[in-house]
């Protein structure tokens, strides 16, 4: 069982439907040395530039470990409701300007995939 926050905002997003950019930890390293090998000077994302909802990530983790899961959804605290944020993208326009290496992030599904199979499963989490 996963459990997420019910959408605080129901008339945009659904329960587990809020959206983030998720970035595998091997993409924001290939990132950044791609940086220190060109000559780009100033602030840039670093992100996937793709929208994935909670209920996909939920998703591509049971399909990584091959089990059949269930997601249950919790009421938003009082506390983060109106401070939650729903949606969050980054704009890679500028940093694939920048890098004439860049290359498109991994999936979602591949990047859960891949940690979960080669670093979680087997204990290789250093």
């Amino acid at each position: 069982v996963i459990r997420l926050f019910k959408s605080s905002e129901k008339d945009k997003y659904k329960d587990g439907g809020q959206i983030r950019d998720f970035l595998y930890v091997k993409d924001a390293a290939r990132m950044t040395v791609q940086f220190l090998e060109n000559d780009a000077g100033g602030i840039f994302n670093i992100g996937s530039g793709k929208k994935t909802t909670w209920n996909e990530l939920a998703e591509s983790i049971f399909s990584a470990l091959k089990v059949k899961g269930h997601i249950e959804y919790i009421p938003m605290p009082d506390d983060l409701i109106g401070k939650y944020q729903n949606f969050t993208l980054a704009d890679m326009s500028r940093t694939k300007e920048a890098l004439s290496t860049y290359e498109e992030p991994m999936s979602i599904e591949k990047s859960v995939e891949d940690y979960i199979q080669n670093y979680l499963l087997p204990y290789k989490t250093w």
